[in-house]
């Protein structure tokens, strides 16, 4: 290594203990990126860096962005220190934001218990941000721990009961158990569908459908029955409904009668909705309709 360089790094290697927040920042930057990968001078870096997260809200801000982008380049430099990443429901909510997307990184599969635990008490956070936040960490957490899928999807189920007034959360918890109602048995699964679409349509919630109605578009084998009459109720409510429903109730509409050609209810319905799209303000919307009608959905004109 080149001696001006090896002085360069000695002198960032001292100045770590300043009492300066910036030239600690400054000092710890330097060793990161052009210290040997693995030495102890990258350690040192990283352990001061993660100390400085205790002085202050507003150091820890600026300290945690800078972990962000070093982690986004090579998450196993911060890996040791996941427990210190751990949010806490006290913290402010851009510091919690900060660090689940670093733990996002940093989960393996040895520490997700604790991160499971840490996280459980975010459920009633008042931030839909937060909420929002967990869902998607929880979806990180299935991946690396599979077996953890389970109970991330209980989660999910949970919170869509008790925050589905809040529609960014409800849209949240949808989308977290599309992507994880493989894991479940046809009976299982059958249940889950069952209740999350009683949530969203008992209350008439227009917001949630479309988030509804993709999720039935990727699981609607098992609940076949339901699912035509949560079309029909969606349908009933067409005139409130946006751009992304209308969409996926063609598309659902269209796989139903795929699945059962003989079904004339079905078959009315997707006509039905066909004709409303093709005369919807939305250009999306119309151009999704004519391209049903050119691949021609057998069945569908003559119903």
């Amino acid at each position: 290594m080149d001696p001006d360089l090896v002085s360069l790094l000695a002198v960032a290697d001292q100045l770590l203990g300043s009492l300066s927040t910036s030239v600690v920042l400054a000092a710890a930057g330097l060793l990161l990126h052009l210290a040997p990968a693995g030495s102890e001078l990258v350690r040192h870096a990283t352990y001061t860096l993660v100390q400085l997260l205790n002085r202050d809200y507003f150091t820890s801000y600026v300290v945690l962005n800078v972990i962000d982008e070093l982690s986004a380049l090579d998450a196993t430099t911060f890996a040791r220190y996941v427990g210190d990443f751990l949010p806490r429901i006290s913290e402010p909510v851009y510091i919690v934001q900060s660090k689940t997307r670093i733990l996002c990184r940093l989960i393996a599969e040895e520490t997700v218990e604790d991160v499971l635990a840490a996280l459980q008490p975010f459920t009633v956070h008042p931030s839909a941000d937060v909420v929002v936040m967990l869902v998607k960490t929880l979806l990180v957490v299935s991946q690396k721990n599979p077996a953890s899928s389970r109970l991330c999807l209980r989660v999910f189920t949970q919170l869509l009961d008790l925050r589905r007034e809040d529609v960014a959360i409800a849209r949240a918890c949808l989308m977290g158990a599309d992507r994880l109602l493989h894991v479940l048995d046809d009976a299982a699964k059958r249940e889950a569908l069952v209740w999350m679409m009683k949530l969203v349509l008992e209350g008439a919630r227009t917001p949630l459908y479309d988030g509804l109605l993709r999720l039935l578009l990727h699981h609607c084998a098992t609940v076949l029955p339901q699912a035509e009459e949560a079309c029909r109720q969606v349908l009933k409510q067409y005139a409130e409904t946006d751009k992304s429903t209308r969409l996926a109730l063609l598309l659902l509409l269209v796989k139903l009668h795929d699945m059962d050609p003989a079904n004339a209810t079905v078959a009315k319905m997707a006509q039905y909705v066909q004709e409303l799209n093709s005369r919807d303000i939305d250009v999306d919307v119309r151009v999704q309709e004519r391209n049903v009608r050119v691949v021609g959905v057998e069945g569908l004109s003559d119903a």
